[in-house]
């Protein structure tokens, strides 16, 4: 899943709750934007590709409504993917692929035709985020 399906442990004592699990999405990138938050240099780098978690792990309900672009490749395979909520939108090559991760966290079964308005609104997003990092905002 692109770097968000990986454990992480949290540890700080004087901030944060003891023996808490924090089960929301995030991405590896989100971590360099903490430890920056965490350090009062949040803003140091406007550009980041990730955000804090410091304020969804303060407050169990911020941060909830998140959408995750990545894409991974070499020049003779290449793949990106959206996640937004429950469902995950993949291009690989020259094939989409839809899954409910709610119901197929194997992601097993291929919903995209069954819900073209998902497709569309995921698609759309990608290629937002994929205007926004190759003008660099």
């Amino acid at each position: 899943e692109g770097g968000i399906r990986v454990p992480l442990i949290v540890r700080w004592p004087e901030r944060l709750g003891r023996n808490e699990t924090f089960a929301r999405p995030a991405i590896a990138m989100d971590v360099t934007a903490t430890i920056l938050d965490a350090a009062g240099r949040g803003a140091a780098i406007p550009q980041l590709d990730g955000v804090s978690l410091l304020p969804a792990l303060e407050d169990s309900e911020a941060g909830s409504d998140r959408t995750f672009c990545w894409r991974i490749g070499s020049p003779r395979a290449r793949q990106k993917a959206v996640r937004r909520g429950r469902w995950k939108y993949v291009v690989d090559g020259g094939t989409q692929f839809l899954f409910d991760l709610d119901a197929d966290i194997g992601e097993r079964h291929n919903a995209f035709a069954e819900h073209p308005e998902i497709v569309r609104e995921l698609r759309d997003a990608l290629a937002e985020w994929e205007r926004s990092v190759s003008t660099g905002g």
